[in-house]
């Protein structure tokens, strides 16, 4: 792999300080006040979900516009970046689905947070099935 030119270098760090100046810094505050506290985050996971992958993409394509014709050739890296961006977008219907989850939430046909979300696998130690069949 070829190493980057300075000035493609700075180009792209200049086009990722000024998104991040406008578009994450003004919420920072706000994530950083907001704790979970143990609830579920759904809706704000899908919408994380969707503005990381289409941040991406503009990101990639900047780059590929940046490299001109070679952005697209093969024998440099972000070739291989936009490609993986674009999965990002569109692997697995990603940013499609999360918009799905948002819209459904949005519109009251589903409520997003109903799963809390816990990870880990249940206790086989625990009988806890037995609990809910003897109360049934």
């Amino acid at each position: 792999m070829d190493e980057l030119h300075p000035d493609h270098v700075r180009q792209i760090r200049d086009t990722v300080n000024a998104f991040m100046e406008r578009e994450v810094n003004p919420h920072m505050d706000a994530i950083e006040k907001s704790g979970d506290e143990n609830l579920p985050s759904n809706r704000i996971a899908a919408l994380a979900m969707v503005h990381a992958s289409q941040t991406a993409k503009l990101v990639g394509d900047k780059a590929q516009q940046i490299f001109g014709g070679y952005g697209m050739a093969l024998e440099y890296r972000v070739s291989w970046l936009k490609s993986y961006a674009d999965l990002f977008f569109t692997g697995e219907g990603s940013a499609n689905v999360q918009k799905i989850v948002i819209a459904e939430d949005a519109l009251g046909y589903k409520v997003a947070d109903r799963h809390h979300g816990r990870t880990g696998l249940r206790d086989p130690r625990r009988d806890d099935i037995a609990d809910e069949m003897t109360a049934a």
